[in-house]
């Protein structure tokens, strides 16, 4: 008695074509339709120009591969390292220019024991000038393979950087250290890196500075085999090599041992003047 009455004069078409309406119906309610059937032929070309990219880019890796410069095979470690004797403190004396990831002073690395029977690596290295240096420095491991010669592996808590070769090619465990080290990334990029190192912090243009570059360098004219073709940039210490500033009176040592208890990797510090004991 009280619904909402349909109106009865909103009437249907007295004449329909059922035919001529189904082909209205499928045009305009089916706009999926035509998309449905282009998306296979669509799929199938993208596929086809993504393999062709792929295929084009391993012909190209291989390519760089066939045509890479390679790392020099007679520059060999030392047959016998013992590597308690070359644990300790180190001095970087030379490293190859341009090294992105060391561009400050007094660079040094310590080698020390491990609990799983690596050798813990901790290198720094020092900006500014006393007594308000910062530093940066990162921390790893390393260990040698056959666990006899100087060929070993180095690899930093730094997901970034991989693991890479450390070759000791010549050392007196007391007086200096000479390290190469050269491989490949993805296959062509070649990454090579050297360094001198020594125990001792020498100052530049110092007698044992002098001294000690003399020594090093006919060690390096003699293992690198510098008279070879493309070799003797292994001996110039004008355009290849970069001596590095070390001497009490320019690094703050100290603060490495003061910091050795903190959790460090690739950071900077900065750091307060050490009253002098």
């Amino acid at each position: 008695m009280f619904r909402s009455p349909c109106p009865k004069d909103i009437l249907p078409m007295s004449a329909l074509d059922t035919e001529l309406y189904k082909v209205a119906s499928s045009t305009l309610g089916s706009s999926t339709q035509p998309t449905a059937k282009r998306n296979p032929l669509k799929l199938r070309k993208c596929l086809k120009i993504t393999g062709i990219i792929a295929l084009f880019l391993s012909i190209l890796w291989v390519i760089l591969i066939m045509f890479r410069s390679p790392c020099p095979k007679d520059i060999l470690p030392m047959s016998a390292l013992d590597t308690e004797l070359y644990k300790g403190t180190w001095r970087e004396m030379y490293r190859v220019k341009g090294n992105s990831m060391e561009t400050g002073k007094c660079v040094s690395a310590i080698y020390g024991d491990r609990d799983d029977g690596a050798i813990s690596v901790w290198n720094m290295q020092w900006f500014g000038d006393k007594p308000n240096q910062t530093t940066k420095d990162i921390k790893g491991k390393a260990y040698c393979p056959d666990g006899v010669s100087g060929a070993c592996k180095v690899k930093f808590n730094n997901f970034f950087i991989p693991e890479g070769n450390y070759n000791v090619i010549d050392t007196d465990y007391s007086g200096h250290a000479v390290v190469y080290s050269c491989a490949h990334t993805l296959g062509f990029i070649k990454f090579e890196f050297m360094w001198v190192l020594t125990r001792d912090a020498l100052v530049i243009g110092s007698q044992g500075w002098t001294e000690m570059k003399d020594k090093v360098l006919a060690i390096v004219k003699d293992k690198f085999s510098t008279s070879k073709e493309g070799r003797a940039k292994f001996a110039d210490t004008d355009d290849y090599l970069f001596a590095v500033e070390q001497g009490d009176d320019i690094c703050q040592y100290e603060l490495q041992s003061e910091t050795t208890s903190a959790s460090t990797s690739c950071r900077a510090r900065r750091h307060l003047p050490v009253r002098a004991a």
